[in-house]
């Protein structure tokens, strides 16, 4: 009984101003809550009276918004009433409209109540501007019923208000025509369907009416490279990693045993000339470390390909520009380590004085030697890990330039006249 005394005072506030439809519900509060614990009565009687205060002193964006939160937890239509009238005194006529409406069709309202309700819902809807959208779904879900948020976007705190949900009318055509009563200015239109591409539009809403938007949907798909493509980008990087290994172990291997320590093992007597034998194991050390960068390469191209098996779409991408990242250093770094062990290699091994032959000479010889062939094995690896990340990358760009899933950037512009100029509205994919 409480709860409807309440209302019926709010029903009639507009013949005395807003003040008493605040202080109407700030008397009424406790009575409604006569079943409620005292402290949540109480806390509910003061964030009532906090509204009623912040609408008096004209703060109605705040008051509202106090009221669609009370208004969600509570599901008092005075409440819904109050935020309806606080919205409408922002000049958020947008969202006044819907609460009148929704009010005026709940048929919790008395006659003369209804009555009062329509009127300010007529003049809420005489301030808003009809905005016409044509959703053009894809054939094979022309039965579908998607939902159309529109949220107004606006830079200042005060400006800001809730989203407002339209349903897009059923029927058996592809093409379906919704009317949506907005207030002037800058407003976002978003579709999230599971069956279809998501949708996000910016429309600059004028006082007279302009051309339709037009939101061409399509249907959703998963995100990324099919599980064929995945397969096949691992096949072909993986392919190409083996053979890079097979042909660098065998030129490492030959290096080792066929070149480096053979070389070394040869006796003073066998090299007259003192820059031969020196020559021929800086040609095995060279030798044996292009097949060490070889390895290092065809590894690297392998674990590029192996991360093509991850399914997530997202954590592939993140991988594999993390991979380009450390295989771009590893490059950087190998080379510069490559050209360093080199420059120490020929030191000791051209400008030293120890005669071939000299087990200390032969020591530095292969540690040196050895260092210059871990270092290439390193920019290999850097190169080949840079290369399957940098192709796995390119490759999913190529194929989704190819097989569009949700994108098309096609735009047509509306034409209309605002109050303060002229407005351009941007419609379509995007």
């Amino acid at each position: 009984m409480a709860l409807a005394c309440a209302l019926a005072a709010l029903l009639v506030a507009p013949a005395a101003g807003p003040d008493v439809v605040h202080s109407a519900l700030d008397g009424t509060a406790a009575d409604t809550m006569q079943a409620a614990p005292e402290p949540v009565a109480d806390a509910r009687a003061e964030r009532v009276r906090q509204a009623a205060l912040a609408h008096a002193g004209r703060r109605y964006p705040e008051a509202a918004a106090a009221y669609e939160a009370m208004y969600a937890e509570f599901h008092d239509p005075a409440l819904l009433l109050a935020a309806a009238r606080s919205r409408q005194a922002a000049h958020h006529n947008a969202h006044a409209a819907r609460y009148f409406s929704q009010l005026v069709a709940s048929g919790q309202l008395t006659a003369a109540a209804t009555q009062v309700a329509y009127g300010e819902l007529q003049a809420a809807q005489r301030a808003v501007t009809p905005v016409t959208v044509r959703v053009h779904l894809p054939v094979e879900l022309a039965a579908a019923s998607p939902g159309l948020t529109a949220r107004y976007v606006s830079r200042y705190a005060a400006q800001q208000r809730p989203s407002l949900e339209f349903p897009v009318p059923p029927g058996s055509g592809a093409v379906r025509v919704v009317i949506l009563p907005l207030d002037p200015g800058p407003w976002r239109l978003q579709i999230d369907d599971p069956a279809l591409a998501a949708v996000d539009v910016l429309v600059d809403v004028l006082v007279q009416p302009g051309a339709a938007v037009e939101l061409d949907l399509r249907r959703h798909a998963a995100p990324g490279l099919p599980r064929t493509q995945r397969h096949r980008l691992v096949a072909g990087l993986g392919g190409l990693g083996g053979a890079l290994v097979g042909v660098g172990v065998g030129l490492t291997v030959r290096g080792e045993f066929g070149q480096v320590q053979p070389t070394l093992a040869r006796p003073p007597a066998s090299c007259p000339e003192r820059l031969t034998c020196r020559e021929e194991v800086a040609a095995a050390v060279t030798g044996r470390s292009v097949g060490a960068g070889l390895l290092g390469a065809g590894a690297g191209v392998m674990l590029g390909g192996l991360t093509a098996l991850l399914r997530d779409d997202r954590q592939r991408r993140i991988l594999w520009i993390f991979e380009l990242a450390l295989g771009g250093a590893g490059a950087v770094g190998g080379g510069l380590a490559v050209a360093l062990a080199a420059r120490g290699f020929d030191r000791e091994n051209v400008a030293g004085d120890r005669p071939w032959g000299d087990p200390e000479y032969a020591d530095t010889i292969r540690r040196r030697g050895h260092q210059h062939t871990l270092a290439a094995a390193g920019l290999g690896l850097g190169s080949g890990l840079a290369f399957g990340a940098a192709t796995g990358l390119i490759y999913t760009r190529t194929y989704h330039r190819r097989h569009p899933e949700a994108i098309d950037r096609r735009v047509r512009p509306g034409l209309g006249i605002a109050a303060a100029g002229l407005g351009l509205t941007l419609s379509g994919r995007f």
